[in-house]
């Protein structure tokens, strides 16, 4: 599976050129890291892409981009993609999940099987290198691609 994987989605984009730098949304950002959520909402146009760059751009704790489309609604697509962004950090991190990836459908299986991966991760590996740290950042652009399924 790991061919089916376009490495461009899960890298942000590139600033290039003058773009209006939106510092004071970027502190925004940045002083709320400590929630479990934060919704970057607005029409399109507005930047919400480019303001997710800029972030990333200086970000300097351990996190994934994932540009999303609408072939995520698979949930097969969605958790391969989200364990490979998982696995740049993480090497060891997603055996378990992928596994059960071709077996079932049953999203409670594939969900619960993530996050108990994730969480032995973070407390029982036994190397540090190894482990998930408690700071991860899990960043999904154009999450109004995804359907409710």
């Amino acid at each position: 599976m790991k061919d089916q994987i376009l490495q461009t989605k899960l890298q942000p984009p590139q600033v290039k050129g003058k773009i209006l730098r939106r510092q004071r949304l970027i502190n925004l950002l940045q002083e709320n890291l400590d929630k479990r959520l934060i919704l970057i909402c607005a029409d399109a146009g507005y930047g919400k892409t480019t303001l997710l760059a800029q972030f990333c751009a200086e970000f300097d704790k351990p996190f994934m981009f994932y540009d999303l489309d609408p072939s995520d609604n698979d949930l097969a697509t969605f958790f391969n993609y989200l364990v490979m962004g998982i696995q740049r950090y993480y090497p060891d991190f997603g055996r378990r999940t992928r596994s059960v990836l071709p077996q079932t459908r049953n999203i409670e299986i594939i969900v619960g099987t993530f996050i108990n991966e994730f969480v032995e991760h973070g407390t029982k590996v036994p190397t540090p290198e190894k482990q998930l740290r408690e700071d991860f950042y899990i960043i999904l652009d154009d999450y109004h691609h995804l359907q409710q399924n």
